[in-house]
């Protein structure tokens, strides 16, 4: 008896958690009796958005996951204490704790059962706030809209009865133009016409452009064509010249240019000759070959012209003008004796110098 006594004096840590336990709950103990749950207060604000509806979920579904914990241990404790203080002692046997799991194993298949119907309207319910809160927004901007709409209606139908009272105050002086006298109908009839006869206008236009563009192009292509050749001659022509230019600076390093020197020599002195000697239009042309024709003015008064051989240099024919025809062939005949090489000099010596 002093044991049974001394156990019930006893204070366990069991009463310590009574204070964390309604904590955890929510319940407000008065008394030792159970008060209104929060809820029940007005302390609880629902969040108006239903997007947070999986967050606000998951949060209850922590806090279910403590008070479980806490229950299960405090359901523990009290059958324990209950069974070894009990007279006689509660003794546990293998087939009740079999019988118990079966039992529990009925319970947790319809517990499972029930936490998947539960997840399912929870899923239902995600989905519906979700599409809930997207109409509310398409209905919220379109009542805005409208909202707005309803006002520029009203603004407009001011406005309309405005100017419909300053036209009924206004009299208008009658137009020149009968046409911009006539009433609505009739001017859309016009311009209806006017229409019409641009379209006719422009219809005329798109043929007239259809037939000169063909041609257009036509020339249009032939001259890129002239152009393409042109600029390939010119391309042609540009590369002949830098090969020109690059063979004569190869012949200049080669000391050849002395041909260019003498042939500048040459017309020095030919040009000395004409000058002492009165000659002027000298030319020498090539005729069939052998053949060279020497022309040139003696005095601006004989025109001489000889065609000689530019191989040999025999004299073959010459005429003179303002000259006795007789004379120029006598000279000929007593030239053609000599060396063919001296019978050009020959006869000019005898004709124009003697």
């Amino acid at each position: 008896m002093e044991e049974i006594k001394r156990f019930e004096e006893t204070h366990f840590n069991l009463f310590d958690l009574k204070a964390e336990y309604a904590r955890r709950q929510r319940v407000i103990y008065e008394n030792g009796k159970k008060g209104k749950h929060r809820l029940d207060t007005g302390e609880v604000t629902v969040n108006p958005n239903p997007t947070v509806l999986p967050q606000e979920i998951q949060k209850h579904i922590e806090q279910f996951e403590n008070m479980k914990v806490t229950y299960l241990e405090q359901e523990t404790k009290e059958k324990f204490l209950r069974s070894i203080i009990s007279d006689p002692p509660v003794f546990v046997e293998q087939s009740n704790v079999e019988e118990i799991e079966a039992e529990n194993k009925q319970k947790k298949a319809n517990l499972k059962k029930q936490k998947a119907q539960v997840n399912e309207v929870q899923r239902q319910l995600d989905l519906l706030s979700r599409q809930l809160c997207a109409d509310y927004e398409d209905l919220s901007t379109k009542a805005k809209g409208a909202s707005e709409m309803s006002k520029e209606m009203e603004t407009m139908q001011a406005e309309i009865d405005k100017l419909t009272k300053q036209e009924e105050a206004l009299e208008l002086p009658a137009l020149e133009d009968p046409d911009m006298n006539l009433p609505a109908p009739e001017l859309n009839r016009l311009a209806d016409e006017y229409g019409k006869q641009k379209q006719e206008i422009d219809q005329t236009l798109v043929e007239l452009t259809s037939q000169s563009i063909p041609q257009s192009r036509e020339e249009h292509n032939q001259l890129k064509q002239e152009v393409s050749r042109l600029e390939k001659e010119k391309t042609r022509t540009e590369n002949m010249a830098q090969e020109m230019v690059k063979l004569r600076e190869e012949e200049m390093q080669k000391g050849r240019i002395h041909n260019e020197t003498t042939a500048e020599w040459y017309r020095s002195l030919i040009h000395i000759l004409e000058h002492i000697l009165g000659i002027s239009n000298f030319e020498l042309t090539q005729q069939d070959h052998p053949q060279t024709k020497i022309s040139f003015t003696y005095k601006d008064a004989h025109q001489v012209e000889l065609l000689a051989n530019s191989q040999t240099g025999e004299l073959l024919s010459a005429s003179l003008s303002n000259s006795n025809a007789e004379n120029v062939q006598t000279i000929l005949k007593q030239t053609k004796s000599l060396p063919p090489a001296t019978q050009v000099q020959s006869f000019i010596r005898q004709a124009l110098l003697s």
